[in-house]
């Protein structure tokens, strides 16, 4: 077909409704509001965090359970973040209500340095 056709098709529904906005707040200054802007977008606004300690990232959880993350969004550099914007693209392969939530977690300590739910 002389139409390039997407590898797989658009998802009809996201993990959480689209507009919804989750506002991290934390340790290691972690602050941010990651908003769900599409089916297959994700952006973070706002993003801090004071870079320090071991390899951190940030990730789609469900409830209370940081340690097993539904989806790495990104892994975060080991420096400072002042205010940035992150944009991440949601797989569709994450079914609704597959997650609730998002957190910057250190799988190395297990400690999360912030959570937040998508409302």
């Amino acid at each position: 077909s002389p139409f390039p056709t997407a590898s797989e098709p658009a998802p009809k529904e996201a993990f959480t409704s689209v507009g919804n906005v989750a506002k991290l707040k934390g340790t290691h200054n972690v602050t941010g509001t990651a908003v769900v802007a599409g089916l297959q977008t994700l952006i973070i606004q706002g993003f801090t965090f004071d870079g320090k300690g071991p390899k951190a990232d940030i990730r789609l959880i469900k409830g209370e359970d940081v340690a097993n993350a539904v989806w790495i969004v990104q892994e975060l550099e080991q420096r400072p973040y002042e205010k940035e914007i992150i944009f991440a693209y949601i797989p569709s392969s994450l079914q609704p209500g597959s997650a609730d939530g998002i957190a910057v977690y250190c799988p190395e300590t297990g400690e999360a340095y912030a959570t937040a739910l998508f409302q």
